[in-house]
């Protein structure tokens, strides 16, 4: 009989991972719209929302180390369209992503980055998973005319004890 309910919370477990990162691609795309190609105004808000939602996400999450959250990050991203997230560098702690679901249509640029949602939802998890206070910054677009988004994540692990 625990076995039958085990197996049944797993199944439950799996099935609201599901709704909720769908949930999420969902926000992007709403977030998106709202904004429209110059999202400046509102960047505020977005980083926020993906905030809330970064710290939300971190339950479904199991990884412990950096190496796991990437892998695990990576599978998510690429599992629900968002793109194809990749380590760039531990030192400086960079990562890339391509076929970036925010910049889809927009692989010319628009002279701004379009991605702070994803600023927020990365920063909450690094913090919520290893315990990592950061901040990152997009500093590669498909906005900025740039073939994939590239995130710089300034730790005081990472950065040998720069504050910010």
């Amino acid at each position: 009989m625990k076995m039958i309910a085990k197996e049944k919370d797993e199944t439950e477990r799996e099935e609201s991972e599901e709704l909720f990162f769908s949930a999420v691609r969902l926000a992007m795309k709403s977030a998106k719209e709202l904004c429209g190609l110059d999202p400046k105004e509102k960047r505020i808000t977005l980083k926020r929302l993906g905030y809330e939602l970064g710290h939300s996400a971190s339950r479904y999450l199991k990884a412990t180390t950096m190496e796991e959250l990437i892998d695990e990050l990576s599978l998510i991203w690429s599992s629900y369209s968002l793109g194809q997230l990749e380590l760039f560098s531990l030192k400086p702690l960079i990562l890339d992503i391509y076929d970036c679901y925010d910049c889809l249509g927009n692989r010319y640029g628009v002279g701004v980055t379009l991605c702070p949602f994803k600023e927020g939802f990365l920063k909450a998890i690094l913090e919520d998973k290893l315990g990592l206070k950061n901040e990152i910054v997009e500093i590669e677009c498909c906005g900025t005319f740039q073939t994939h988004c590239k995130f710089e994540i300034k730790t005081k692990e990472f950065e040998g004890g720069n504050k910010f």
